[in-house]
């Protein structure tokens, strides 16, 4: 099926939060119950208060998680016509945005997920969650036009320095405000440079394990 070219401003993939409410609130409803039985002494034995407090912690952790996702994951919205996007929340010129990555987020929980990240020369990013585990990514029907929000920016073919610098990123360790050198509690996924070429590579193998979703996005 062809989908149509958007017209006037569009958002790039589903929103996240909303892509994930099962997940976020199959979490939320375990981590609810589990603090209410931990914490169960300090308010009686009573099973309705056992409810009460399970869904009370529900409804805070299910916001919590949806604020923290949304805003890691803030929607990048484009408007072809005007050759302009959003990054940070911020506007910048299609043109403006140069740069590219993917990064692949290893998780304990089995929260893996594949992201695409893309920003401009003076620091405004901005990312998409592509495909995970659990976490649910980007929907074939996003391909098409994300393949032109690519197409339209200026994003190079990485250089040499450029691969080698993300290279010494995903190695460096901490620094204090001492100078010190501080041991790393958890490796940081390496960022891998990508060029336009790359990216529209690495969302048509994507597109295998992509669910295809025509069910109109309401976030």
């Amino acid at each position: 099926m062809t989908t149509a070219p958007p017209t006037g401003p569009t958002r790039l993939g589903p929103h996240p939060a909303a892509r994930n409410a099962a997940l976020i609130g199959i979490v939320s409803a375990i981590a609810g119950i589990a603090i209410a039985l931990v914490i169960q002494p300090f308010y009686g034995q009573d099973f309705s208060l056992v409810v009460i407090v399970s869904v009370v912690l529900f409804a805070i952790i299910a916001a919590a998680i949806t604020i923290a996702v949304s805003r890691a994951y803030r929607p990048i919205l484009v408007d072809f016509n005007a050759g302009i996007c959003s990054l940070d929340g911020e506007t910048v010129a299609l043109r403006d945005v140069t740069t590219a990555w993917r990064r692949l987020q290893r998780d304990p929980l089995s929260l893996n997920f594949l992201s695409l990240n893309v920003a401009t020369a003076d620091g405004r990013a901005g990312r998409l969650i592509v495909t995970g585990v659990l976490m649910r990514g980007l929907r074939t029907t996003d391909l098409p036009t994300i393949e032109r929000f690519i197409e339209a920016t200026s994003i190079a073919d990485p250089d040499a320095a450029t691969i080698a610098a993300a290279a010494a990123e995903a190695t460096a360790q901490p620094t204090s405000s001492d100078g010190r050198r501080r041991r790393r509690k958890k490796p940081r996924p390496p960022r891998i440079p990508m060029g336009k070429q790359a990216i529209i590579a690495m969302l048509h193998n994507a597109a295998d394990v992509l669910e295809d979703d025509t069910t109109p996005d309401r976030s």
